[in-house]
């Protein structure tokens, strides 16, 4: 599921798309991103006169005010949220749209200037730039934001899905909608700096889901990746550090042993826990875990002053990577519903 430009970013990151370099050259040759529809954006001044000045902005209104105050040029371009909005135009248009909706406004730059019909001169050059041999991984679902729902990947509907997102914009709203209704409850962003992880909390508040960005504005690439995948993994979804550590040499398992001990009396039912020959063994277990979690608890009375002596042994792998999570974690699929 990708956002804008992510789409053919996430065919490339999937492999269903494999020739980026060829990608890379056609952008590079190709005058579409470098003066057609951004730089100078010619197509727009082409529509809309030698004047014509493109400028796109963020808005925190619901999509039927915006579409009720648009003016001249101005277009809505996305949905981002429910009551979060992106519009485009020439510049006067958009401000005088800005000002019927009334409070702030973020301008953004750098934008090319697509989701809108007005670039229908260059759609056969814009989808001839993204005709690429397409091979969809097995077991993987793909949604078009143009369609707002899932479909087969294919050179053609690939190249489609693309095209129609710069040709007529999207509602991120209705995509998300139709995953979760499709079954999706975790959503997990590979970047960058989280915006899709808090437009899809936006979208989904109230319902069941988790929503990870694996990117953090500010923060080290490799901590926030294992954050996201220590929330993951609390959350219930089994996961493979296997592509982070395959290169690293474990130690070797410290010998463990099984001792019986008797629990309040030796009439009481035994519990039989694994104990580590090794002083150290789980040292990593803290004292509150040793003191609230029984079942990581073996005890026996003491002859001296019959206080009990306990042994701390992990029972779940969620414990440890809850470690990376830190105070973000969330403790169990419930307690992430709505976050």
């Amino acid at each position: 599921l990708g956002y804008s430009l992510g789409e053919s970013g996430s065919l490339f990151s999937s492999r269903a798309w494999r020739d980026r370099d060829v990608m890379f050259q056609r952008t590079l040759e190709s005058p579409l991103f470098r003066s057609e529809l951004g730089g100078a954006c010619t197509v727009a001044k082409a529509a809309w006169g030698a004047d014509a000045e493109w400028t796109v902005a963020l808005v925190m209104r619901p999509k039927s005010d915006v579409l009720a105050a648009l003016a001249g040029t101005a277009a809505l371009l996305i949905v981002n949220a429910p009551r979060e909005c992106v519009v485009g135009g020439n510049r006067p248009d958009v401000r005088k749209t800005l000002e019927k909706l009334g409070g702030e406004a973020i301008f953004l730059e750098g934008v090319p200037s697509v989701h809108l019909p007005m670039m229908a001169p260059v759609r056969e050059a814009y989808r001839a730039l993204h005709v690429l041999p397409a091979t969809p991984p097995k077991g993987v679902r793909f949604y078009s934001a143009a369609w707002a729902k899932p479909y087969e990947v294919t050179t053609d509907s690939a190249a489609d899905s693309v095209t129609d997102d710069a040709m007529h914009g999207f509602d991120f709203t209705q995509v998300v909608t139709q995953a979760w209704n499709d079954g999706v409850r975790v959503f997990i962003e590979a970047g960058p700096q989280g915006s899709c992880t808090r437009m899809i909390g936006r979208i989904l508040e109230g319902k069941p889901h988790l929503a990870v960005s694996a990117c953090q504005r500010g923060q080290d690439g490799y901590l926030s990746l294992l954050q996201a995948v220590a929330k993951v993994a609390d959350a219930g979804v089994p996961v493979s550090l296997d592509a982070l550590y395959a290169d690293v040499r474990l130690p070797t398992p410290v010998a463990t042993k099984t001792i019986v001990v008797p629990v309040g009396g030796m009439k009481s039912p035994r519990v039989e826990a694994p104990v580590s020959t090794s002083a150290h063994a789980y040292s990593h277990v803290t004292r509150a875990e040793a003191q609230t979690s029984p079942r990581a608890t073996a005890s026996h009375p003491s002859s001296a002053d019959s206080r009990a002596t306990r042994a701390a042994v992990p029972t779940s792998p969620h414990a440890a990577a809850s470690q990376f999570a830190g105070a973000d974690a969330p403790t169990s699929p419930r307690a992430t519903a709505s976050q």
